[in-house]
């Protein structure tokens, strides 16, 4: 394989203990249509086998970075972000899987000038209505936005808004995605473009542990709160304790659910006796049926434990 010493697109992927799960990532960009890109893995000081595994990779493309200190996967992608030499950065977290077309779709969708786009993930509730048109209030709205496998940015945006915690980092992506929908438009690409299997930064598996990921919405709502409530006022603060909701139904911590709940009401009858209004539809049908939904999951994770 040909080295590229000027690639178009940096792919940066940060890896801690994830043996079972990086190789399937790694080749899923390997396998891309489009090929100008150099691929940085930051591999945190895994413990495991992970370091062999990378290392076994023979494609110039590919550059290794194996770091003696632990410090943590927000810092890896500020210390890649910098280091990157493309044009444009694409992230990709290990069990993360793109489909081959991902990157030329992503390109081509950024000739025009675009400086921040996402794409559909595949299996997960698309959300059309984000896109150019769309203000910071409406992703403030939306609550949960673009996953990191779908985003594609340009380098100088990236490295000059920094990837920050919500104190987990589990939200970190939609945390950049609204630090950019402050200052810039973001296009959508409607297309599945990737999928999602089972991420893990540190060899657990996250998308399965619905009580941790229920702390995680928690923390990160708590981040963003006052720009909610400025932007949205208590119409978002009404659809924010609402996702939580979902989020405490999947891990059934009953208690917690009714506390978000009531605060979920509390706030959407309060729209109606303020002047700070976000104006956005009520689907009782669809609260409803993912309450259902939610519910049912709940009660086989506790049953399973």
């Amino acid at each position: 394989m040909q080295n590229i010493k000027n690639p178009l697109v940096t792919v940066l992927m940060t890896t801690y203990n994830s043996e079972n799960e990086i190789l399937r990532s790694i080749n899923s960009v390997l396998w891309q249509n489009f090929g100008n890109f150099e691929l940085l893995i930051l591999n945190d000081a895994s413990t495991d086998n992970t370091e062999n595994l990378i290392e076994k990779i023979v494609d110039k493309r590919v550059k290794k970075l194996n770091f003696k200190k632990n410090r943590g996967q927000l810092w890896r992608l500020n210390t890649g972000k910098k280091i990157a030499q493309g044009k444009y950065i694409a992230f990709i977290d290990t069990g993360d899987i793109w489909f081959p077309e991902f990157l030329e779709n992503m390109v081509e969708a950024t000739k025009d000038g675009t400086r921040y786009a996402y794409c559909w993930c595949s299996g997960q509730i698309r959300k059309p209505f984000l896109s150019i048109d769309s203000t910071y209030a409406d992703w403030l709205y939306q609550g949960v936005l673009a996953d990191t496998a779908t985003l594609f940015c340009e380098s100088s945006l990236a490295k000059e808004t920094k990837f920050i915690s919500d104190g987990d980092g589990f939200f970190s992506d939609d945390l950049l995605t609204l630090n950019v929908a402050k200052k810039e438009k973001i296009k959508l690409v409607p297309k599945d473009l990737c999928v999602k299997l089972e991420t893990s930064y540190d060899g657990t598996p996250h998308s399965s542990n619905f009580k941790l990921t229920a702390s995680w919405a928690i923390g990160y709502f708590l981040t963003i709160k006052k720009d909610i409530y400025k932007h949205c006022g208590f119409i978002g603060l009404s659809r924010h304790n609402y996702l939580i909701c979902l989020k405490l139904l999947q891990s059934f911590q009953m208690i917690l659910f009714t506390k978000h709940l009531f605060l979920a009401t509390f706030y959407y009858l309060l729209q109606h006796r303020t002047n700070k209004k976000y104006t956005r539809k009520i689907n009782i049908a669809s609260i409803i049926k993912s309450f259902t939904k939610n519910m049912l999951i709940g009660i086989n994770y506790v049953t399973k434990r």
